[in-house]
């Protein structure tokens, strides 16, 4: 009875081992289990790291070299945008816009005399960083506000107005990367964040067109 008692243990021991060396070196299935898994894992990877060299690209495509030339800090450039746009905000925000509408009064032209050293300023400002910005859209539309900005000094004109505060406040908000802010499409450089700038070309241009050119007698 002992015998046999001995020889099933060992027998259970001997099976024991054998399932434990079977799964060791001949359980393929397990095997490609663990091999599989190493594959993922490592597809994984590969896959972030293009993710992150893609990142790495769009950032290297939107450097300020590439936007700014020399001779002025990107940052005070960024600034004097930024200030602008404030300017124009207190001008024409919060239903603003509507005391330079013409009422019959008067009263638009002088709030138009009270607003045209200052409008006048921000041109100023803005022509002074025109000549270290690379970027082509950045450019132009800097100088359509300036171009537009000084119109409405001479025109009274609102809808130039409206337009002249669309402009740097695309500009900015693109350039400056700010957040919760609608964009208009008005300046043609939000194509370079992915916007479409359908104002610039439906509003924008036909304004321009007002525009007398230099040296025109009209």
């Amino acid at each position: 009875m002992k015998k046999s008692i001995i020889i099933s243990i060992g027998s259970v021991v001997i099976v024991i081992a054998g399932i434990g060396i079977y799964s060791l070196f001949g359980g393929d299935n397990e095997i490609q289990v663990v091999s599989g898994s190493e594959e993922e894992i490592e597809i994984e990877v590969q896959e972030d790291d293009e993710d992150v060299g893609a990142l790495e690209e769009e950032v290297v495509e939107e450097t300020p070299e590439e936007i700014f030339n020399d001779g002025m800090d990107p940052l005070e450039i960024r600034e004097t945008i930024q200030t602008v746009h404030g300017v124009l905000n207190r001008i024409t925000g919060h239903g603003q816009l509507d005391i330079y509408r013409e009422s019959g009064d008067g009263a638009h032209i002088d709030n138009f005399n009270k607003i045209e050293s200052n409008l006048l300023d921000q041109a100023n400002l803005i022509e002074k960083v025109i000549p270290h910005v690379q970027h082509e859209l950045l450019r132009k539309d800097l100088e359509n506000f300036v171009a537009i900005t000084r119109y409405v000094t001479e025109s009274w004109e609102v809808e130039h107005l409206l337009y002249s505060h669309r402009i740097i406040h695309d500009v900015e908000t693109v350039l400056n990367e700010v957040s919760g802010k609608n964009i208009f499409g008005a300046a043609a450089f939000v194509a370079s964040a992915g916007y479409e700038p359908a104002a610039y070309e439906a509003a924008v241009k036909p304004l321009l067109n007002d525009i007398p050119k230099e040296g025109s007698e009209e």
